[in-house]
């Protein structure tokens, strides 16, 4: 095996790497299940749960470094770590390492096996100690896992930096919606419905989907700032035509909106003329482009303090939250009446976003580095 890293100008090389094949409770002191069912918000002491820190408690049950998997229900399977003085909820289990195995390495070794593929059970996805104990995997020297294990750890860090400065970025743009968006002397105050020449939603039933066709998304295919197809439906020609013929056709300058679900999670301007049509999870927006731009609509979505109070008074539903068409015409727009000021508040607006998108591209990056790092360094070759 040869794998090479750069991180600082430092380069790490390993060659001819010995594995041998061993059962995963053979290099553990035990595996058992979390006992904690009592927490609150106060307490000196860290509960962790099936989804990592859960909460806290007055008392504490470990003291040493283990790997715990969540055991039952959705997230059965995930993969976390715990250290210090902690407790663990009973709904997940504890993995307590022997000699011959560091913390590091059977982390990252139990993500790239990943154990979504051993649950069992239709009605409450499960993973038992005894599955656990049972799965084989392949460990080097305890050298080698150590240096896997900083290889790995200086991708996640720069991973975890570069999500810092997206999160710093979406912080200050925030901020500058704050201030940019925050209504003026001379500004104009009208109802949603008084601006758009259209407002309506996608499809209210869902054709049958195949292999080779037209792209139908729906709120879960939905980005920041357009849709990711990767696993979005795909519906007839048939179908797509009487689609784009009721409306479900977003055109280029519409602005869409996430309105069942993920309320307001997503809203982005339709930038390009693209054959698909929509779920009704999802709002269409036209606005009358001699009263307001879209991409200064699309920004007023994005404002957190009008998506929270969108949600508050808007949403309807007891199942799945929801904004109908009738509540999206009445919520009230700020906006300036002259359209360049709004052209003008967009372009700055779109300068942030363009180094968001750029940094996006170098998250996705690096852990496309670190997926084939990890192919790589726990291939047991």
């Amino acid at each position: 095996m040869k794998t090479e890293w750069i991180d600082n100008n430092q380069q790490c090389t390993m060659n001819n790497v010995q594995w041998r094949k061993v059962k995963l409770g053979e290099v553990c002191e035990d595996i058992f299940s979390g006992r904690n069912t009592k927490r609150n918000d106060f307490g000196k002491y860290v509960v962790f749960g099936s989804t990592g820190l859960i909460g806290y408690s007055d008392t504490y049950e470990y003291d040493f470094d283990a790997i715990l998997v969540a055991r039952v229900g959705a997230n059965a399977g995930l993969v976390n770590i715990a250290s210090g003085l902690y407790d663990v909820s009973d709904n997940t289990l504890i993995i307590k390492l022997g000699e011959t195995i560091i913390l590091d390495y059977l982390y990252f070794l139990l993500i790239q096996i990943n154990l979504n593929q051993y649950i069992f059970g239709s009605g409450q996805p499960l993973v038992t100690a005894g599955l656990l104990k049972n799965l084989e995997i392949s460990i080097p020297s305890l050298p080698v896992q150590r240096r896997i294990a900083a290889i790995l750890s200086s991708a996640d860090k720069v991973i975890a930096s570069t999500q810092k400065v997206i999160d710093k970025l979406k912080q200050i743009k925030q901020g500058m919606m704050d201030d940019l968006l925050k209504p003026k002397d001379g500004w104009r105050m009208v109802k949603l419905g008084e601006c758009c020449e259209r407002i309506t939603d996608g499809s209210h039933d869902s054709p049958k989907s195949e292999i080779n066709g037209y792209y139908m998304p729906s709120v879960k295919d939905m980005t920041y700032n357009s849709f990711d197809f990767t696993n979005c439906k795909k519906i007839s020609t048939s179908d797509y035509l009487r689609l784009k013929n009721m409306g479900c056709k977003p055109e280029v300058g519409d602005v869409l909106i996430a309105k069942d679900g993920s309320i307001l999670k997503y809203c982005f301007v339709m930038k390009e003329d693209i054959p698909i049509v929509v779920l009704s999870s999802i709002a269409i927006l036209k606005p009358n482009i001699n009263i307001i731009e879209s991409q200064y609509l699309a920004y007023f979505f994005q404002k957190q303090d009008v998506v929270t109070d969108v949600i508050e008074n808007y949403k309807s539903g007891t199942g799945v939250p929801r904004i109908v068409l009738r509540n999206f015409s009445e919520i009230a727009i700020s906006f300036p009446p002259d359209l360049s000021e709004q052209r003008r508040i967009s372009t700055i607006l779109s300068g942030i976003d363009s180094k968001i998108a750029a940094e996006k591209k170098v998250l996705e990056k690096y852990k496309a580095v670190k997926k084939g790092l990890m192919e790589e360094l726990l291939n047991g070759n």
